[in-house]
Order: structure tokens, then C-alpha cells, then sequence
């Protein structure tokens, strides 16, 4: 694709890079979404900044409906994590209560860890919704 200005060249990249690698889009949208654009711009003969705005929020607004899959995914991949390391963890811990006390409390240890990755997981899900 051509663009007739430099900074729409820049403001086109920034869009791309944007929508692509924060918003997960479904395959073509983004391609589509800047043939849209061109053309628009080419009509225009206006600066895609001044017809869309800053690339980054143009980006967010294209792909408000395609957050909630991105979120559903991210929040199961929290979900998935939280339970394999709690689970791994109090094994740790019920094995060690049997074993000796150091590794209880390297088990117990274990378990805290899973909490604390299971918050910071859980908060960076509540960030990007």
C-alpha cells in the first residue's frame, strides 16, 4: 500500500502495530481496517491524524468487540495457572508435613507463591478488560 504523505505512512504503522500486538484482532482485520483507512485519506486528502485521530485510541476503538474474547482467553489461562501451581504447591506441602518440617515449609512456601502469581495474573486481567 502507498501513501501519498510520510506521517500517514507512520501514523498507518503505529495503528497496525498497535491493533496487532495489544488487541489480538481476528485474522484480516487489521489489513482491512487500513485499506479502509487509505482510501479514506486518498478521498480525504486529509492527514490520517486529522480524520481518525491518534493511532492507538483509533486501534482500541476498532477492536472494543474483540476484547471480551481476548479476555475470556486471558482470564482461562489465569484460571488454568492458579490451579496447576496450587495444586503442585499443597502437594509439596502435605508431602513435607509427612517428611520432615523444612519441606513443609518449602511446600508452604510453594503455596504462597501460587497466591501471590494468581493475584498478580488475576490483576493483570482486571487491567486489560
Amino acid at each position: 500500500m502507498e501513501w501519498a504523505r510520510r506521517e500517514d505512512e507512520r501514523w498507518a504503522a503505529a495503528f497496525k502495530l498497535h491493533l496487532v500486538t495489544t488487541y489480538d484482532p481476528p485474522k484480516g482485520l487489521a489489513q482491512q481496517a487500513l485499506s479502509e483507512i487509505h482510501e479514506t485519506v486518498t478521498e480525504a486528502d486529509r492527514p490520517a491524524e486529522a480524520l481518525f485521530g491518534d493511532p492507538r485510541q483509533y486501534a482500541a476503538q476498532l477492536a472494543g468487540p474483540h476484547r471480551a474474547r481476548q479476555a475470556r482467553r486471558r482470564k482461562t489461562y489465569a484460571a488454568v495457572a492458579f490451579a496447576l501451581t496450587i495444586t503442585v504447591a499443597s502437594t509439596d506441602a502435605l508431602r513435607g508435613l509427612c517428611m520432615t518440617s523444612f519441606w513443609f515449609w518449602i511446600g508452604l512456601l510453594a503455596v504462597v507463591f501460587s497466591v501471590v502469581n494468581a493475584v498478580v495474573l488475576y490483576g493483570d486481567f482486571r487491567r486489560h478488560r
